[in-house]
């Protein structure tokens, strides 16, 4: 007997903390079982609807199943498609010397347009409808439908004096400018005076003059994009606000010009610099400047680039 006392005492008695949580325990038990007994025996009540209500849904039910929704994006977009764009009235056009006004009006987007009139600015040309594809973004379908339209005057030579007049340089799409800007020779221009130009900072006006002293001169408006991340407005700046005068260019006598002035130019690797001092100094000197094209390390396209920049005579 006591024994079973003494095991009784040891396992199923408690001191006065032990008591103290077991009271808290049972506290929290009851509470909990209360709270659940409380939401059984009281369900949420049905929420009642109005005549009008039942009504209404009844009615988007409706309208659902029959995808009659006025402000539906889908219909929205069937509706756009029952409205066709107007047709284009198509004029004989000249794109070589068309202002971008009359190119829109004949259907070509306002953007590529001002692209066409920047290709012809900076020296460019078309000879034919299917030169117009040389324009980054022309889509097939216009350019098939305006091949029927287009007329192009034979030129006598790509730099036609057209090109170079004033009214031939202006978009017709843009809004005249209020402020008075002064005409700049890009080729001779100083920094502070490129700063005047509109989109032109001092990082640009820097850049253009950096550019210009290691090519010897600028000879189209293409160069320009060699220009880190130069922005579209900058260009169009450069373009409606610059003349450009190939006579300014600063050419290297290639008879004379050693390894290191030739290897600086930017159109010329060291190595092709090298191979052609060293070819006229092996056969002598340079009758013309297409004879680099013997030194067999000159593309085509690079000669084009380099060429003008180079001479045989002193």
């Amino acid at each position: 007997m006591r024994l079973w006392r003494k095991l009784i005492r040891n396992y199923f008695t408690f001191n006065n903390r032990e008591k103290r949580g077991l009271y808290v325990l049972l506290i929290v038990l009851f509470i909990l079982s209360s709270i659940h007994l409380v939401v059984r025996l009281n369900p949420t009540p049905e929420i009642e609807l109005t005549d009008d209500q039942l009504a209404m849904i009844k009615q988007f039910e409706q309208a659902k199943e029959s995808n009659i929704f006025p402000n539906d994006s889908i219909n929205h977009r069937d509706a756009q498609s029952e409205n066709p764009k107007k047709p284009i009235q198509w004029e004989i056009f000249d794109p070589n010397i068309a202002d971008s006004q009359t190119l829109v009006s004949n259907g070509l987007d306002a953007k590529i347009a001002r692209r066409l009139l920047n290709y012809l600015r900076s020296s460019g040309s078309f000879k034919s409808a299917a030169d117009l594809s040389k324009i980054y973004g022309m889509e097939s379908p216009w350019l098939n439908a305006a091949s029927e339209y287009v007329e192009i005057q034979p030129l006598k030579e790509s730099l036609n004096p057209i090109y170079r007049t004033d009214s031939f340089r202006k978009d017709s799409l843009k809004q005249k400018s209020k402020r008075l800007i002064p005409l700049l020779e890009l080729n001779n221009a100083d920094s502070v005076s490129l700063m005047q130009l509109p989109w032109v900072g001092p990082f640009y006006a820097s850049e253009i003059i950096k550019l210009r002293n290691s090519l010897g001169g600028f000879r189209s408006y293409t160069q320009l994009l060699d220009i880190y991340k130069i922005r579209d407005e900058t260009f169009e700046s450069f373009i409606e606000h610059t003349t450009l005068d190939t006579a300014l260019l600063e050419k290297v006598n290639i008879n004379l010009v050693d390894l290191k002035r030739l290897g600086y130019h930017p159109y010329l690797t060291w190595k092709q610099a090298r191979i052609i001092v060293n070819y006229r100094e092996q056969h002598g000197n340079f009758e013309s400047i297409k004879e680099i094209l013997n030194t067999r390390v000159i593309s085509d396209s690079v000669y084009v680039k380099i060429a003008p920049y180079l001479t045989t005579k002193e």
